[in-house]
């Protein structure tokens, strides 16, 4: 007889989070709950494994007292082995279709890369706070996020997060970022943000001493780092609009070609974004328990902190 112990996490989904407009959500939480997810997704995949159904329903929230909110990725039931990329073997196609990537949906050969455009849709619900919805979140006929109606939808955001987001919903899996480059590249964003928060905040208080009020919140700061801000990474892009980060993505993007017909109504399979499943025999595998090493103890099965899988 087995019996396993889960944690009870009674604070609701990510997607419901997001949702409630009543929960201010400053940059420098968002960025730590998306640290969190792709912490948790690069562990799985180190273990081999890939999670193939990575939704806003799935990451489950914790709300930490005067931490703010841990997300916790959730629901392994369609999880797989990644397959050997020698293999020529196709995995069926399953999934929640409106963060499954397009070469899951078309049917075509897939690894955790998939896994990757999941987190992307993702990041652009927790950037503009609005559903993956296809009807809202503006996609292209290959499935792939029309960047540039985004943005359109986007008031303010850190630009190299928006950049990062649509990095991990290019089409062509081969271009999107390797988890750990992921969880590299958001620790940067956030140094700077944090260094960028201090900055104006010490500039502030020498105005409020000549009589200036402080006259912008967190969340209007923009991304235009000051000179102490690390921008080591050559992909940061530290100055600009999120439109102009579309239309740069746009032209950079050979699969960019903005519809503006919903791509999931057209095919009985895809529509009201019914999750697709398997046969059983797909899922019978055994998913590592072990908490992570190399994590700070914030990860994994039965790990705590800013991020983990349940």
């Amino acid at each position: 007889v087995f019996l396993w112990c889960l944690q009870y996490i009674e604070d609701g989904s990510l997607e419901q989070l997001l949702d409630n407009k009543e929960e201010e959500l400053p940059w420098t939480q968002r960025i730590q709950l998306t640290l969190g997810i792709a912490r948790g997704l690069d562990y799985l995949h180190s273990k081999g494994f890939m999670h193939r159904d990575l939704t806003s329903k799935n990451i489950l929230i914790k709300k930490i007292e005067s931490h703010g909110f841990q997300a916790i990725i959730a629901d392994f039931g369609l999880a797989s082995k990644i397959p050997d990329p020698l293999s020529k073997e196709k995995l069926p196609t399953v999934g929640s279709p409106y963060w499954m990537a397009p070469e899951v949906l078309n049917g075509h050969i897939y690894d955790e890369k998939a896994d990757l455009f999941s987190l992307g849709i993702i990041m652009c619900e927790i950037t503009a706070r609005i559903s993956a919805d296809p009807d809202i979140m503006p996609r292209m006929n290959n499935f792939g996020v029309d960047y540039v109606a985004l943005c359109e939808m986007i008031t303010y955001c850190p630009l190299d997060y928006l950049q990062l987001a649509f990095k991990c919903c290019q089409v062509n899996p081969k271009k999107r970022p390797h988890s750990s480059e992921i969880i590299e590249w958001l620790e940067k964003i956030f140094k700077n943000l944090q260094n960028d928060i201090f900055t104006r905040k010490a500039k502030e208080k020498i105005k409020e001493r000549s009589g200036h009020k402080r006259s912008r919140s967190e969340d209007n700061i923009l991304q235009a780092n000051d000179s102490e801000a690390d921008t080591s990474s050559e992909d940061i892009t530290v100055i600009g609009t999120p439109l102009l980060i579309g239309q740069v993505m746009s032209r950079d993007d050979p699969a960019y070609a903005p519809s503006s017909n919903n791509p999931f109504a057209n095919q009985q399979r895809f529509q009201h974004g019914r999750k697709l499943l398997g046969t059983s025999i797909d899922f019978a595998i055994e998913l590592p328990v072990t908490p992570p090493s190399g994590y700070r103890g914030k990860d994994g099965i039965g790990g705590c902190g800013d991020g983990g899988l349940r």
